[in-house]
C-alpha cells in the first residue's frame, strides 16, 4: 500500500510515535513544569502594570456622534 509522502512535521511526528523515548521526554517536561511552579516567587497582592496606548487617527468630515467616546 502506498503511504502518502510526509512533510518534515509528519516525519518528526511519525518518529516520535514509534520511539520509546517519547514518554520519558513527556515526564521530563512535566517535572520541569512542576519545578518551575515551585520555584516561582509568589505575592499576596501582586502589582501588575498594564500599559495602554491611545491611538488618535484623524477622520475629517465625520460627526463625533457617530463614534463611541470613552
Amino acid at each position: 500500500m502506498n503511504e502518502p509522502k510526509l512533510g518534515i512535521s509528519g516525519a518528526i511526528a511519525k518518529k516520535f510515535l514509534i520511539t520509546e523515548i517519547t514518554p520519558l521526554l513527556a515526564l521530563v517536561g512535566l517535572l520541569l513544569g512542576l519545578f518551575a511552579v515551585m520555584v516561582t516567587p509568589r505575592e499576596e497582592d501582586p502589582q501588575i502594570n498594564v500599559t495602554f496606548a491611545n491611538v488618535f487617527i484623524p477622520f475629517p468630515g465625520q460627526a463625533l456622534s457617530r463614534w463611541k467616546v470613552w
